[in-house]
C-alpha cells in the first residue's frame, strides 16, 4: 500500500493505442472475462481547461488485482492522450485509490511527504468531480494517481470480480454498460449520444 494514501490500491490502469489488441494478449494468458465500455464521452477539466474526453475502456479481475485498459479516441486533450503522445506503445498510466474527500486525501498525503498536483478532474452533472488524476510534483514521466469517490462504482467492480472467479473461457469480451445502469448522474454518454450509464 502507498505510504501516502490510506486505502489499498483499487486498480492499476494502462493506456494503450489499441484496446482490442491489448485485450487479446491478456485473454491469451487465460485472464478474463473483460467488461468493455466503448466510445464513452465525459466532461473533464484537464490542466485547468474544460474538455470532453472520448475513450474506450476494459476492466478485468485477475486474482486480487483489478486491471483497466484505456484507449483514447479523437484528439481531445486529456491525461490519456497526453500520455499516449509521450508513450506511443502505451504503458502504466495510473494507480487508483478510493477517497471520501479528495481535498482531505491530498492534504493527508502532503503531511506524509507526498506533493501531488491535480492534472485532470472527471466532472459529473453536478459540476463536482467524481474522480481526479494527480501527478507527483517534479517527477519526470510520472505514474499518475487516481482518486475515485468511495463506493461510486463498487457494484460494477464486484460484478467484474464475481465473473472472473469461475470463468470458463466463454464470452471473453463482454459489454460493460449493463453493469453500469445504476450510475446515472456522472454526465457520461456513449457514442450514440444517450446516457451511457442508463443504456
Amino acid at each position: 500500500m502507498s505510504r501516502f494514501f490510506e486505502t489499498p490500491v483499487h486498480h492499476q490502469a494502462f493506456v494503450v493505442p489499441d484496446l482490442d489488441k491489448a485485450l487479446a494478449r491478456l485473454i491469451a494468458c487465460g485472464v478474463g472475462p473483460v467488461y468493455v465500455v466503448r466510445h464513452v464521452r465525459g466532461t473533464n477539466r484537464f490542466r485547468g481547461e474544460r474538455h470532453e474526453a472520448v475513450v474506450s475502456a476494459g476492466f478485468v479481475q485477475d486474482g486480487d488485482t483489478l486491471l483497466e485498459f484505456i484507449e483514447p479516441h479523437e484528439d481531445h486533450p486529456s491525461a490519456y492522450r497526453e500520455f499516449l503522445d509521450r508513450n506511443p506503445q502505451g504503458g502504466l498510466h495510473h494507480i487508483a485509490y478510493t477517497s471520501g474527500n479528495f481535498a482531505r486525501s491530498i492534504a493527508s498525503a502532503k503531511e506524509k511527504g507526498g506533493n501531488f498536483h491535480v492534472v485532470q478532474e472527471m466532472v459529473g452533472e453536478s459540476g463536482e468531480p467524481f474522480e481526479i488524476y494527480m501527478e507527483p510534483v517534479g517527477v519526470e514521466e510520472p505514474v499518475m494517481v487516481q482518486l475515485t469517490l468511495t463506493g461510486l462504482f463498487q457494484d460494477f467492480f464486484a460484478a467484474v470480480r464475481a465473473a472472473a472467479r469461475d470463468w470458463d473461457g466463454s464470452e471473453p469480451i463482454r459489454d460493460g454498460f449493463p453493469l453500469l445502469s445504476s450510475y446515472a448522474g456522472t454526465g457520461v454518454v456513449n457514442d450514440r449520444g444517450s446516457d451511457a450509464l442508463t443504456s
